[in-house]
């Protein structure tokens, strides 16, 4: 188990991304099997206008239809958002992070009750 205080892993972003996501998204543009048509890739995500940690937070945390609501911790949602912020995910990097700076409080989420 990870620490709730652990430093955000692109390492372990990207594994839960790929165990959990990737039958819908395009993690690094390549792939050998069909995704559904309309289904933003993790590049599209990251790059997308205006897109901010808050608004990646918080489709992770109220999943829409059609996405699975798959009950993430507060962890895994921190290492999914530092794997899409990564070059791994194919993001350019002149674009803002989506991660807070090194040594930040960590933002308050809403309570799932």
């Amino acid at each position: 188990t990870v620490a709730q205080d652990a430093q955000p892993s692109i390492e372990r972003g990207k594994d839960l991304a790929t165990r959990l996501c990737r039958n819908c998204h395009l993690l690094d543009g390549a792939t050998t099997q069909a995704v559904p048509v309309g289904t933003p890739t993790f590049r599209s995500m990251a790059t997308a206008p205006n897109q901010t940690r808050e608004r990646v937070v918080s489709a992770l945390m109220q999943p829409h239809v059609p996405m699975p609501d798959v009950q993430l911790s507060r962890t895994e949602i921190d290492d999914i958002i530092a794997y899409i912020s990564s070059p791994d995910s194919t993001r350019p990097s002149i674009l803002p992070p989506l991660l807070p700076p090194a040594g930040a409080p960590k933002p308050a989420f809403p309570s799932k009750s």
